[in-house]
């Protein structure tokens, strides 16, 4: 294993590791809440290796990191393997612009500026 799937496992360890005690106990890290993190980053994380994650989690919430590995949950991994490709969700309505629709919408906008 290189130096890159060794930090790969890890970020993904990371996210998928259930908080051991707590009010949060048992939520996955990814999902912790924002403020919870923020209280350990006050009061000092935990000695150890569930410290250092949840401040490495506190920086990956903190810099917006959190929608890109969302992803790498397992439990979104395992319904991504089921989905397929290139659909679109159910709750997603499209509607058909007709060129008289379209029209509508330009002479509608030329007004807006």
């Amino acid at each position: 294993m290189d130096i890159t799937q060794e930090h790969q496992q890890e970020l993904i360890t990371l996210i998928n590791t259930q908080m051991p005690f707590g009010k949060y106990a048992g939520t996955k890290l990814l999902n912790l809440p924002e403020p919870y993190l923020v209280w350990f980053h006050k009061e000092g994380f935990p000695q150890g290796k569930l410290g250092e994650q949840l401040a490495a989690m506190y920086e990956i919430k903190l810099n917006g990191l959190e929608p890109i590995l969302r992803p790498l949950l397992y439990e979104n991994k395992h319904k991504q393997a089921f989905q397929k490709p290139n659909t679109v969700p159910s709750e997603v309505k499209q509607e058909t612009i007709t060129s008289d629709k379209l029209a509508q919408m330009r002479e509608r906008d030329k007004h807006r500026f």
